[in-house]
């Protein structure tokens, strides 16, 4: 599958009866997606799934999709957390009968949230903030089914605070199984992207902002279309000069249509000069 960028990676290991699905980045919804798990899943038609997880969250939709997937196949499926755990990738997690937790990653959980990227009226906040209880409820009920050691109460506390979990808190309260070994895994987030959370702790591993593409430079001021032309032919003419020809080339004549490159720069110069009428 294409990789779209860095934060997004989807892999897979066939391994026997065993599917092994890596889940590193962003749930985008194009790399890592339900669709992609799904055809992977259906394919291998397995005995056993394998999760491991090292996400910053996403796509909320996308991720309790991934979730009911891994839970809809009936086979025994067991989760690594290798670093960071957040958002709707521990709804992913908990989907699993069995969650392992590396000594040195992270699980966070929150309420949903989303961006106005237009103009809404008070009628378009309102379904907006419908639809995001309706998320928290879903999720809630997510953590809720696995069995947690904590009742609904404390856990949408937790959830409203957006909560930063070691792995022994994690454990304590039943979002979790068991402790791992420490694990070094390479960050799937930036610090622009770990910023969106309120309360997101300095010591999660994080990587470079991807670059931005660089703009097109702008023509210099003072600089006309007759000047750019020359500039243009200067340049041709000394490419020119780095080439000997093997024979002296035959004297071209400016009428002749026959003439491949001088029919070229006939029709060059004749789209110049019509720009400059």
């Amino acid at each position: 599958m294409t990789k779209k960028n860095n934060l997004s990676k989807l892999e897979f290991k066939n391994e026997g009866s065993n599917v092994e699905i890596s889940i590193y980045g962003v749930v985008d919804g194009f790399d890592i997606s339900a669709k992609n798990i799904k055809d992977t899943l259906d394919a291998a038609n397995p005995e056993n799934i394998t999760l491991r997880i090292n996400s910053v969250g996403g796509d909320v939709q996308e991720g309790i999709a991934i979730g009911n997937i891994i839970k809809s196949y009936g086979v025994p499926s067991i989760a690594y957390i290798d670093s960071l755990c957040a958002s709707i990738a521990t709804v992913i997690a908990v989907s699993c009968d069995k969650v392992v937790m590396a000594d040195n990653a992270s699980f966070m959980i929150h309420n949903p949230s989303t961006m106005l990227m237009d103009v809404a009226t008070s009628d378009d906040l309102r379904k907006i903030a419908e639809a995001l209880d309706s998320m928290k409820k879903s999720i809630a009920q997510s953590y809720l089914s696995r069995g947690l050691k904590i009742d609904e109460k404390k856990l949408i506390e937790l959830m409203d605070a957006e909560t930063w979990m070691t792995a022994d808190e994690a454990l304590e309260y039943g979002f979790i199984d068991e402790i791992s070994k420490p694990v070094k895994a390479v960050a799937y987030a930036t610090r622009k992207m770990l910023n969106v959370f309120r309360n997101a702790p300095d010591d999660v591993p994080t990587q470079k902002e991807p670059e931005e593409p660089a703009e097109p430079e702008e023509p210099k001021e003072g600089k006309t279309l007759d000047d750019l032309m020359q500039q243009l032919f200067d340049t041709v003419d000394e490419i020119k000069k780095q080439y000997k020809p093997e024979k002296e080339p035959e004297p071209k004549d400016p009428d002749n249509p026959d003439d491949p490159q001088q029919g070229v720069e006939n029709i060059f110069k004749a789209f110049f000069n019509t720009t400059q009428k």
